[in-house]
């Protein structure tokens, strides 16, 4: 399993903000998660915030899975965390697969 830790990355163009680019290599079967700020930025009861880590934690947990499964997993842990505070924000999880030579 590759995890790879993009910050502040979005997935529209902003004028204001440069990326530095950097190349990797996935072999077949290595999968990537890509979450929205709403996911990571969700409080909890006693207001701390999801973040990455705890994200990359929950993706681990599943990541042998099938992205179905991933998916409802990550969303299972998103509502155990956020318990009965209100979601903050809209969620978006895409899980990609990297396809066999």
């Amino acid at each position: 399993m590759l995890i790879y830790d993009v910050k502040d990355v979005t997935l529209r163009r902003h004028e204001r903000f440069t990326l530095d680019i950097e190349n990797f290599t996935l072999a077949a079967g290595d999968r990537i998660l890509l979450v929205s700020d709403g996911y990571l930025e969700q409080l909890s009861p006693t207001g701390e915030m999801l973040d990455p880590e705890r994200c990359r934690r929950y993706f681990q947990e599943a990541a042998d899975r099938p992205s179905d499964e991933v998916i409802e997993h990550l969303l299972a842990r998103f509502d155990d965390w956020r318990g009965a505070t209100p979601q903050g924000d809209d969620v978006t999880l895409v899980v990609l697969e990297a396809a066999g030579a």
